[in-house]
């Protein structure tokens, strides 16, 4: 079985899309990023808050602000018998002689006042503004505020919003829009607070707009790789980029943040395939069995059956206060991939992948038990597939021991096993 990093150099370039529980490390295998991510803008979100450039200089703000520069402007004023500075006697006798020649009380006066809209100031608004807005008002973000990898966001988040609410110089900068021209300018400012947040609100700014180079975006996700936590599921992943791999090199990759757990799609011909990891699948599957469905005058183990889950359903009330229900059992594979006809938009054909991180044979043996019984069990439009719609299994494993021993079935099988030295079960034209 290949060792983690071994995985992680074959799948890296699939993975920039992973926003589950994991861990931030840099990204040294990715040789190309996989081109085609939906919701790009989201991940990007994500990505920037992830980059160290952005989180060391919300971390040293409270420092850099301390170096919050103003100009001094001269502006020359008429007053009435009021002198507010520096009079300016040649423009007051023209302006005296021009309204009343016989007026001793108007006075023109030079007076000072500091500025505030500086074109640095303005990106530096900016940049804050945009940063709050992220990590206060993004429902996206704000809901990975509890994941190990963006915990440094929840006190991060902070010294953003209190110098905006409470930095009476930085309040007296308005929000106006930027050319280009200026973010660059300041990009060269000796001032460190607003050339680094230049800098930052011109990365922003271009990825939103897709002004960049295919270089500095594979960077960015490369210094931002979340690596999944668990073994396991780094496994599961494993196989299912191999899935994508051996039936299509034009895939759009989805985010794998938890909603849908939809991984990739892609079309070929008249169909269209979607992939699904530790998911139930799209709406129209399901994996539930109902106490009804055991219900059976005939089958004597099929109503010993429903005799134990009413009894379970009874003293689970009783001893531990839990509503009582109907469901029996609902099943959760660890790979779905469902082909769908794009004229009618049904279900023809169903692909269910079990994974097994695992070179025992017993466990992989487990593995083939639960992934028939998905087989079968699984419903299509609330009726059972099997037998209404081709449905193959799939069983994924390390390199088992005895595996010269087994009989691999022909693409005929209902079910394949497929190994690390062992992929020719994954494509799936066949079905």
């Amino acid at each position: 079985m290949p060792n983690q990093e071994k995985i992680i150099e074959e799948i890296a370039s699939y993975l920039h899309t992973y926003v589950k529980e994991g861990y931030v490390r840099f990204d040294s295998f990715s040789k190309k990023i996989h081109p085609n991510i939906n919701r790009f803008e989201d991940l990007f979100s994500l990505r920037f808050l992830l980059h160290e450039d952005t989180k060391s200089f919300v971390q040293e703000l409270p420092k850099l602000i301390r170096n919050f520069k103003t100009i001094t402007r001269t502006k020359q004023l008429a007053n009435r018998a009021e002198i507010r500075g520096a009079i300016d006697w040649p423009e007051t006798i023209r302006t005296r002689l021009q309204t009343n020649y016989k007026d001793k009380l108007t006075f023109v006066t030079n007076e000072t006042f500091r500025s505030f809209d500086t074109q640095e100031n303005l990106v530096l608004k900016n940049l804050l503004v945009l940063l709050q807005n992220e990590l206060y008002h993004n429902p996206y973000v704000t809901k990975f505020l509890d994941r190990a990898w963006f915990q440094d966001w929840k006190s991060l988040r902070q010294p953003v919003d209190k110098i905006l609410r409470e930095n009476i110089y930085l309040q007296r900068v308005p929000e106006a829009p930027l050319s280009v021209r200026s973010i660059k300018n300041t990009m060269k400012h000796r001032n460190p607070l607003y050339r680094r947040a230049a800098h930052l609100l011109d990365r922003y700014l271009r990825f939103k707009r897709g002004d960049f180079e295919q270089e500095e975006y594979e960077q960015l996700l490369r210094e931002t790789f979340i690596l999944p936590k668990e073994e396991d599921v780094l496994f599961e992943l494993y196989w299912a980029i191999q899935i994508i791999k051996a039936n299509t090199d034009e895939s759009t990759l989805y985010l794998m943040d938890g909603s849908d757990n939809m991984i990739a799609s892609w079309e070929k011909g008249d169909y269209y395939y979607t992939l699904y990891h530790d998911s139930t699948g799209p709406r129209d599957l399901s994996f539930q069995t109902y106490a009804d469905e055991l219900k059976s005058k005939d089958n004597k183990y099929i109503q010993q059956l429903h005799k134990s889950f009413e009894q379970t359903n009874q003293y689970a009330e009783i001893f531990f206060n839990r509503p009582r229900t109907k469901l029996y059992r609902q099943g959760r594979p660890d790979l779905i991939l469902t082909v769908r006809h794009k004229e009618t938009n049904e279900i023809e054909k169903i692909m269910i992948g079990e994974v097994k991180h695992t070179t025992n044979i017993n466990y992989a043996l487990r593995g083939l038990e639960e992934l028939s019984d998905y087989i079968h069990l699984v419903k299509y439009k609330g009726e059972y597939a099997y037998g209404q719609i081709p449905v193959k299994g799939l069983l994924c494993l390390g390199e088992i021991e005895g595996q010269e021993d087994i009989e691999q079935g022909g693409e005929k099988e209902i079910i394949q096993i497929v190994t690390p030295t062992n992929k020719k079960g994954l494509k799936f034209d066949h079905l």
